[in-house]
């Protein structure tokens, strides 16, 4: 009689569990080891649903989306003027099983609520028209309780209203530029549909990439042009702009005491140094004092102060990493070359610590907490997709490093990934099951092009399981043109909790909004 336990059933491969059916008995009975039912009680089913409907060129109304809210319940998008916000309260995936292309979007998005941000009475003799520009397509955040929405538009300054006092403000502030304009910060109340307040920049210069930063409550700017750090509040009930700290003139409110004493026209401004400024020399004086070397001090003194506050990001509620470098105004060789970074207490005006661009110190605390660096915003992160937390891309960053050595120096690398901070505060949230690297394995250079809304049309994206260790999704991404231009990209936008996708694919003609979803079950059987 043959053995039912034999060698080769001992040997065979064990498929895991992927039926839907299995799974939700397991969960019910509560047969899992304890304390995981939490991730795999809910995560793990996404594992067993796959994006397998694609659906290209829905029917819908003309606009260009932006994002989802953080809790999944609604779809900012931009009017096609560019001078309207709309919002889509999202139903649900499971509303557009059975739906045709024709019909697919308003059946999962249900009303369309417009949100107009210039001249909201509609009185036809406001000249609010005129000097109102675009909204960004790459400014959108959402408070942690998706209830307020922070947008940013920009219009260049008229010649004929330019003030040799709106451009020149302090002693920091950069020679006048054909690319100063005026920008305006927009708090929207996404559940009233209707504008809360305004926030107004003049004769300035914002990166909106890497000098817009929110973490929770708190929006930081960065104005290029007059090298001041404005830290606003966000009140919660409101919505409302609260100014908290202006960081550079001054630091601390008593620093203003001093700065009233001078004016831009006074003869002795050349010779003051503003509050940053001040203590961020005095920073590198004592430092350069306590290694014994005064004398290099002395001799990169003017370089120290050509430095210009040029990135911003926030580590925790009191740190502010500021990346100090050279303007490109300055039509300088060395510009992009040689930079600092300063680590900012904030509240208290006082600088941790100054870093060079290959920083031993620096990059072994990049290393040990890359969550606050990577998702320092997140007000609650349950699900970390950073290297401090997940094994596989631990593992993945040192065998980087170990190949880069095969090539470079060890300084060399670690200036290399220091060049990437600040990290900018990604608009585009990506917080998809789909998308945690302890599910699902996806190319990290696809997962960067989707933070910065710009995935290439050439090639598909590719979601891999990691529990059957094959291809779980293909998605791809088709133009309205014959021919796929270099110029041309999608923007991927994943809800934060459905298996549901948007891309829109900008096109010569128009832009081309495409869907994935699950098929409906009656085809998976």
């Amino acid at each position: 009689m043959r053995e039912p336990y034999d060698v080769d059933w001992c040997r065979r491969k064990r498929f895991p569990i992927t039926n839907i059916a299995q799974l939700l008995v397991i969960r019910e009975l509560g047969t899992r080891k304890e304390g995981s039912n939490f991730i795999k009680g809910s995560r793990e089913f996404y594992q067993s649903i796959s994006l397998s409907r694609n659906e290209y060129a829905v029917d819908r109304p003309q606009f260009f989306p932006l994002r989802f809210s953080p809790d999944g319940s609604k779809l900012i998008a931009i009017s096609p003027n560019f001078r309207d916000i709309f919002i889509f309260p999202y139903a649900g995936v499971q509303f557009g099983v059975d739906k045709t292309w024709n019909t697919l979007f308003w059946s999962i998005f249900r009303k369309k609520i417009v949100v107009q941000l210039i001249n909201p009475l509609g009185n036809p003799r406001s000249s609010e028209a005129f000097y109102f520009g675009i909204i960004s397509r790459e400014c959108a955040f959402i408070t942690p309780d998706s209830r307020f929405l922070i947008v940013l538009s920009s219009f260049p300054v008229p010649e004929n209203r330019s003030t040799f006092n709106g451009i020149l403000r302090n002693q920091e502030s950069l020679p006048p530029d054909s690319h100063l304009m005026h920008f305006v910060f927009y708090s929207i109340d996404l559940e009233k549909g209707q504008l809360v307040e305004k926030y107004k920049f003049d004769f300035d210069e914002i990166n909106v990439h890497s000098g817009v930063y929110l973490l929770e409550w708190t929006l930081g700017i960065l104005s290029v042009q007059h090298q001041t750090i404005h830290i606003l509040g966000i009140n919660k009930h409101s919505g409302s702009f609260i100014p908290l700290r202006q960081i550079g003139p001054s630091v601390l409110d008593d620093d203003q005491l001093w700065d009233n004493r001078m004016s831009v026209g006074d003869d002795r401004i050349d010779g003051v140094f503003t509050a940053f400024r001040q203590r961020f020399l005095t920073f590198l004086y004592k430092q350069h004092t306590t290694n014994g070397t005064i004398n290099q001090f002395l001799y990169e003194m003017d370089f120290y102060t050509q430095l210009k506050m040029q990135k911003i990001q926030f580590i925790g509620p009191d740190l502010i990493l500021i990346r100090m470098d050279l303007h490109p105004r300055h039509n300088d060789s060395h510009s992009g070359h040689q930079y600092l970074f300063v680590l900012f207490q904030w509240r208290v005006g006082e600088i941790s610590g100054v870093f060079d661009k290959n920083s031993q110190l620096l990059f072994d605390t990049f290393e040990k907490f890359t969550e606050s660096f990577k998702n320092g915003h997140l007000i609650s992160n349950y699900f970390p997709t950073s290297m401090e937390h997940c094994r596989a891309l631990k593992k993945q960053h040192e065998a980087i490093i170990k190949d880069q050595l095969k090539q470079q120096s060890y300084e060399q690398t670690r200036q290399r990934f220091l060049a990437t901070l600040p990290l900018p505060n990604t608009q585009h949230m990506i917080s998809s099951p789909y998308l945690d690297p302890n599910l699902f394995s996806v190319d990290e250079r696809q997962i960067y092009q989707i933070e910065k809304g710009r995935f290439q049309l050439d090639q598909p994206l590719k979601i891999y399981n990691l529990k059957t260790k094959t291809c779980h999704a293909k998605l791809e991404f088709h133009s309205d043109s014959m021919r796929v231009h270099p110029s041309f990209y999608a923007r991927v936008l994943f809800h934060p909790i459905d298996p549901f996708v948007m891309s829109v694919c900008r096109g010569i003609q128009s832009d081309s909004i495409s869907i994935y979803m699950p098929k409906t079950p009656t085809k998976w059987i």
